[in-house]
């Protein structure tokens, strides 16, 4: 359980919690969520839940192909896989080197050209780190 005897749980894991209840919120947006405090309550991290079921501010599928859709500029389902590191690494919520390391190992198979399938690719990273744990 993640709430300790005295009911509350250090803020910094929120980010932790919501990831493993399937959300994907930024650690800016759980920031603003939680403010200042060190550590909260169920009661203070249900509301908080609840705002991020109603939020349908998501990207899809679809989402994700169409923006990879600029990258690929042979038309081919292809983007250079130093081109898709370079994106983990560089909008919104930077992400670290060993991090972005890792998702291309896990989700990504490099062609000799040195070129990722996109669809591959995003259909790995939707999936999330233990895609069979749903399939009981």
């Amino acid at each position: 359980m993640f709430f300790g005897e005295d009911g509350k749980v250090d803020a910094l894991k929120t980010p932790d919690i919501l990831r493993s209840l399937k959300f994907t919120p930024t650690i800016k947006a759980v920031n603003r969520m939680t403010g200042c405090e060190k550590k909260i309550t169920l009661e203070e991290f249900l509301p908080i839940y609840a705002q991020l079921s109603e939020d349908k501010d998501v990207g899809t599928y679809a989402d994700f192909m169409e923006a990879m859709l600029v990258f690929d500029e042979e038309s081919n389902g292809t983007i250079i896989a130093a081109e898709l590191r370079h994106l983990l690494l560089s909008p919104g919520e930077k992400m670290k080197e060993d991090e972005v390391g890792e998702i291309i190992k896990l989700c990504s198979n490099e062609d000799t050209e040195g070129n990722t399938k996109y669809e591959d690719f995003i259909k790995k990273v939707l999936e999330g780190p233990f895609p069979n744990e749903n399939n009981d």
